[in-house]
């Protein structure tokens, strides 16, 4: 029985050869299915994949497909996996195929007497993938092809491994799985490249079409207080002429700093008029005998809403020519009479007009005096009494004459009696500045004038004065200040105080060293990396010991890599039109003339600094020296006013007051210390860009600053409330690689936050 139903399953599934008769035919089954023991034969044994590239460290998954002589599958068939060499590669009963070192090797699975293979090449794995170029650059509707580069550890190229492409903005740029870049509409793309797992990236620029440079600007002529410009124009990049914005500087210009034309025939926006059109115009309200640097950018579009520029413009320099000179007309000298005593000295000083009323300057004046033996006067007029009686002291220039009565006495011999301090107490802040008064009167209680005093404070860490009388706050304390004139003294008593810290809204410290942007933006608290794709090139964050500050680990390093840009940004972190207070530490090592450091207050969120009100521009000179700037003026650029030169490698606490006056006007008190803690510049001797007025005494003239009307874009109710550090990548930067360090940036809305 156990025959038969073998038999009959055998005829149902055709493994047998069969005599059928049909019609009188008889066909005969194929033979040669079965094998001596009556069990189906194996045809073939088939892999796959049948070859492969496997890294080494890493495993594949072969499958065997076995077939019967017929080509009928065998699934329930027993297979047995064999390496022909387990130092390259090792096979689990599964097919599982594990690397071990580099080298090829044949994987063969067995099925009784058929066997299949694979052949497999081990090789290193990907290490390192580059792309070139790094940063292609596109106009819509343009392509770019990529390479990538997969290396070993080592660093030889790896063949044949597969790269799967990708882009980050698609409505910017896509990309192929060859690597072909295809640019979709102006903006910036990333695109990766990743093969068995590691990843590079490119940046992929599409710009719609460039505005034409200008290469031909030229001083034509110049007056005593104009320049007449020429250049010929150029095309937007549309088939139209460009737009011109021109800037001015002096004695040399760095556009980012420089001030736009406003006077004359070529005010800034001028409108294009015809390609190639040679343009002649000139700039008026120029100083007499100066010297000044013009450049201009072309653009298309709107300045402030999205202008499309061009590259800048050639520099040219010219010089105007010297005033014509009015006539000394009179000369008054002040005072129009003095007395001295004998041995003594008086100032005089002589005022020059024209016939008009004009104050003239730079005139040479002759000094005399009727009676020499009276009294004999200097260049400088400077009286010196020899001997009692009465002289005329006489100025002189270009003929015209002023004259002043001198009476000289004889001289007290009276000493020194009391010397008494005015205020006698005072109290001031640690940073700020008291001015002391010494009165001498002898033993009549006459005073005493002209004699010599010495300032002292019995505790310099608390305080110390100058030979003036001026003391400056050190530290917190007490300390007694001492004038001392012929051996008798005088004193006040000095206290110092610590001014109480305001309460603090933001602060950021970072915390964590390194680049990554967790460290860079201080575990999120800057949330917004503005212009930051090569964030990497420009931002990091070290330890601060090794760079001389101690109030923190760490501080944030900020690199000028050309106009590689990288701007961290908060959102909201002051209320709309609220006073407020801010406080941070600068160093900086960056040596580049043309290169500014921003820190800067926006509107728009994710905003260039360029198109936000700066707080303030660290600018470089030169020789190892550099300048704050904080801005003065309610339109853009605006006008700065300048510390004096301060030298880099020195680390600065720099503080700043936003006073708003109405809700969108606001005047700026900036305040910068040594990192003593004492105070160095404040907005009475900041000076105006080109000399004049102090931050101070334009305040006090009723100056200030207009959110509204900055130029750029948003409202003025955003305006100031969100806040950014870094590096805006001007696009007149050099690649220099130098350094500049921001450590302990606060924001405070109930005062000064102090150190």
């Amino acid at each position: 029985m156990r025959y038969l139903s073998k038999l009959v399953k055998r005829l149902a599934l055709g493994r047998i050869p069969v005599v059928i008769l049909l019609a009188g035919a008889a066909c005969i089954a194929p033979e040669g299915a079965i094998d001596p023991t009556g069990d189906l034969l194996v045809g073939e044994v088939r892999l796959t994949p049948d070859s492969a590239l496997l890294p080494t460290g890493q495993s594949l998954q072969l499958t065997a497909a076995v077939r019967d002589t017929l080509g009928h599958p065998m699934p329930n068939e027993t297979v047995t996996w064999t390496s022909s060499d387990t130092a390259i590669a090792v096979v689990d009963s599964r097919g599982m195929v594990s690397a071990r070192s580099t080298g090829g090797v044949e994987i063969r699975a067995h099925a009784r007497r058929a066997s299949g293979r694979s052949r497999i090449v081990i090789a290193a794995p990907v290490a390192s993938v580059s792309i070139t170029p790094t940063q292609p650059a596109l106009v819509p509707g343009g392509a770019v092809q990529l390479t990538a580069v997969a290396r070993s550890a080592t660093g030889s190229v790896l063949e044949g491994r597969p790269v799967t492409w990708s882009s980050t903005n698609t409505s910017v740029a896509t990309v192929s799985a060859t690597g072909l870049v295809v640019g979709v509409a102006a903006g910036l793309a990333t695109i990766n490249a990743v093969a068995e797992g590691v990843m590079a990236a490119a940046s992929a620029n599409v710009a719609n079409p460039s505005v034409s440079s200008v290469s031909t600007l030229a001083v034509v002529s110049t007056t005593d207080s104009s320049v007449t410009l020429r250049f010929t124009e150029v095309n937007d990049g549309t088939g139209a002429a460009a737009n011109y914005e021109l800037r001015v500087g002096s004695p040399t210009i760095s556009w980012g700093s420089a001030t736009a034309v406003t006077g004359g025939s070529c005010p800034s926006p001028m409108t294009g008029t015809a390609i190639g059109a040679v343009r002649t115009c000139t700039v008026t309200g120029r100083s007499p005998s100066t010297t000044y640097q013009f450049q201009l950018v072309p653009f298309r579009g709107t300045l402030g809403a999205g202008a499309v520029f061009g590259a800048l413009s050639n520099v040219v320099s010219a010089t105007t020519a010297a005033a014509p000179q009015a006539a000394v007309a009179t000369v008054a000298i002040a005072p129009t009479s003095a007395s001295a005593v004998v041995g003594g000295s008086t100032s005089f000083s002589a005022t020059l007009r024209d016939a008009a009323g004009n104050v003239l300057t730079g005139r040479t004046i002759t000094w005399t005096s009727t009676s020499t033996s009276v009294a004999t006067v200097s260049s400088a007029g400077v009286a010196s009494a020899l001997a009692a009686g009465s002289t005329t002291i006489r100025a002189t220039s270009e003929g015209i004459s002023g004259t002043a009565t001198l009476t000289v006495t004889a001289p007290s011999a009276q000493p020194v009696a009391s010397v008494t301090l005015s205020p006698s107490t005072a109290s001031v802040a640690v940073g700020q500045a008291m001015q002391f008064a010494a009165t001498l009167r002898d033993a009549s209680g006459n005073l005493l004038t002209g004699r010599s005093v010495t300032w002292t404070s019995t505790a310099s860490a608390v305080a110390t004065i100058n030979a003036s009388g001026s003391a400056s706050g050190v530290g917190a304390g007490t300390t007694t200040i001492r004038a001392t004139s012929e051996g008798i003294s005088g004193q006040a008593t000095l206290t110092v105080t610590t001014p109480a810290p305001g309460t603090v809204l933001f602060s950021s410290d970072w915390n964590t060293a390194g680049t990554s942007i967790a460290a860079v933006t201080d575990g999120g608290l800057w949330p917004i990396l503005a212009c930051g794709s090569v964030y990497q090139n420009v931002m990091s964050v070290v330890a601060g010991a090794p760079l001389g500050f101690t109030d923190s680990p760490n501080v944030l390093r900020v690199r000028m890599a050309g106009q590689d840009c990288a701007m961290l940004q908060r959102d909201g972190i002051i209320p709309a039109s609220t006073t407020h207070w801010g406080r941070f530490w600068i160093r900086n090592d960056e040596f580049g003339t043309s290169n500014t450091h921003p820190v800067a207050y926006h509107n728009v969120h994710g905003a260039d600094p360029i198109q936000a009100v700066p707080l303030q521009r660290f600018a470089n000179i030169s020789n190892g020296f550099w300048q704050i700037g904080v801005p003065a003026a309610g339109s853009y650029p605006a006008n700065r006013f300048y510390t004096p030169l301060l030298p880099n490698g020195v680390w600065y606490r720099y503080e700043w007051e936003m006073r708003y006056l109405s809700a969108t006007t606001f005047q700026f008190y900036p305040r910068i210390y040594n990192a003593a803690g004492v105070l160095l510049y404040d907005a009475s001797n900041l000076m105006a860009e080109g000399g004049g007025l102090s931050l101070q005494q334009w305040y006090n003239q009723g100056g200030y600053n207009n959110l509204g009307g900055n130029g750029s874009a948003g409202t003025a109710a955003q305006l100031a409330r969100n806040f950014g550090i870094g590096n805006e990548g001007p696009s007149v930067a050099s690649n220099t690689g130098g350094s500049w360090y921001y450590a302990r940036f606060a924001i405070s809305t109930t005062g000064w936050i102090g150190r």
